[in-house]
């Protein structure tokens, strides 16, 4: 595919977007490198699959790379990009790397502040199905396909996220373009909402001629930038002016169930695996997509109930049915996710609900503060540690405890705050009582921390 090309190294392979892209690159046959400050399961799979890595950046790493690929968590000070840039290797971000491989194939992408993940999974469900064998780069570990989040596909397609956190989505250009919702977030890279929006229209007409933006409908900031979209548009949601909408939604404790309708036709009933009405939405766009590429009814609602979810995505690690303890892992980073969140455990019965939240990145943390308080204090219980930095250097006076600070505000009791997250396994046992949900929250390494507490509570036969 790139004339010239062998060797290609990654700089921040551990991330979950870059080992997709570098598994599938592996799986055609290029020599795949990568390095990173610390190892990790994702580093230890494609290990697996054949890819040296590297723990530490070194510029020896590199010496041998034709290209040298970057994520947006890697600074250009890095002694691997220095090096590249100073002996003339070819330097290039992550999404233009998913570019060209987006161009080998009809491609979906999908765009959003949340959902990306599973609607892009529910699509490559829907597919799988329809044995379309599509080639897949998703930012989650998808269960029906082996817990990856990247498959190397023999067929005419391809489906991935589309990451607007750094703006790098703009290099996509994909056949088809889903846009799930537009929030306020990404404040570091963003001025306002009002650029988040501009930066979406321009995604939204980025897809060529006979392509098509499928966009949800009852999302306020979507609505405002569609009479912008320039190309065909396909609208979702619950809305009755929606192309695609469900009525008669029945949401259930573990799955949901409604009636497609298209274009004021009643289709038939779906049944989805994965509970809450984000997720009827969800399925409603991976539906849209599957109608515009002409797929089957029938294997359109056959391919959304084999899905069963995502990885840290509502996801129930541990339960004990004769307590009635749930320990969930969940990857909300925002206000209204961590809502979206709470509201699902909230739905699952009359049980007291213990909020763990790792706050991530410091602008987010500062930006949102209000907001994440608000949400936060809603749980019966409220434990927040301290902020996971990812890509940022800290800052000065900005903890975990600003938020604490915050959420005591709006209510004094059943509100802590453990800076040391070793801590943590130990802390909880005080709430370990029947009828009790734990949701451990963020899109740091929190969950390392609830497979922790899962163990304890193991340990302990409780």
């Amino acid at each position: 595919m790139f004339k010239n090309i062998e060797n290609i190294h990654f700089v921040g392979i551990g991330g979950i977007g870059m080992s997709g892209i570098a598994e599938v690159l592996a799986g055609m046959g290029y020599k795949i490198t990568g390095s990173d400050i610390k190892d990790s399961p994702i580093i230890q799979h494609l290990r697996e699959k054949g890819i040296i890595v590297y723990i530490g950046h070194r510029w020896e790493n590199v010496v041998n790379a034709d290209v040298v690929v970057y994520s947006s968590a890697v600074k250009m000070d890095n002694i691997e990009l220095v090096y590249a840039l100073k002996e003339k290797i070819p330097v290039i971000q992550r999404a233009e790397m998913l570019a060209e491989l987006m161009r080998m194939k009809f491609s979906i992408g999908v765009a959003g502040t949340h959902g990306k993940t599973t609607t892009t999974s529910l699509i490559a469900s829907i597919f799988k199905k329809a044995k379309l064998d599509p080639t897949l780069i998703i930012g989650g570990q998808v269960k029906i396909f082996s817990d990856s989040n990247a498959t190397l596909g023999k067929g005419d397609y391809l489906i991935a996220e589309a990451d607007e956190s750094d703006k790098s989505f703009l290099k996509l250009f994909p056949s088809i373009a889903v846009i799930t919702n537009i929030d306020e977030d990404h404040l570091d890279n963003y001025q306002d909402l009002n650029e988040i929006k501009e930066h979406f229209v321009k995604f939204a007409n980025s897809v060529p001629f006979y392509g098509c933006v499928v966009i949800c409908l009852d999302d306020l900031n979507n609505n405002e930038i569609i009479p912008k979209i320039e190309k065909k548009i396909l609208t979702y949601g619950f809305l009755r002016k929606a192309d695609v909408k469900a009525i008669n939604v029945n949401l259930g404790v573990v799955n949901s169930s409604y009636t497609l309708v298209f274009k004021n036709m009643p289709i038939g009933e779906i049944l989805l695996n994965i509970p809450g009405k984000h997720n009827v939405l969800n399925s409603l766009a991976a539906v849209s997509v599957a109608i515009e590429m002409g797929i089957p009814y029938k294997t359109i609602f056959e391919g959304i109930k084999d899905f069963t979810g995502v990885k840290r995505r509502f996801e129930i690690i541990y339960k004990n049915e004769i307590s009635d303890i749930y320990i969930i892992d969940d990857y909300a980073h925002h206000p209204n996710e961590i809502f979206t969140v709470i509201g699902s455990a909230k739905n699952m019965g009359d049980y007291k609900i213990v909020t763990i939240f790792q706050p991530h990145l410091f602008s987010r943390t500062i930006k949102l503060l209000n907001q994440f308080a608000d949400i936060l204090s809603k749980s019966d219980i409220t434990v927040i540690t301290d902020i996971y930095p990812a890509r940022e250097l800290p800052v000065k006076g900005v903890s975990g405890k600003n938020l604490y600070d915050e959420i005591k505000k709006i209510k004094n009791e059943d509100v802590y705050y453990v800076e040391d997250k070793k801590d943590l396994k130990d802390f909880l046992k005080r709430f370990i009582k029947k009828k009790t949900i734990f949701l451990f929250i963020g899109a740091g390494d929190i969950n390392i921390y609830s497979k922790e507490f899962v163990e304890e509570i193991k340990n302990e036969n409780i």
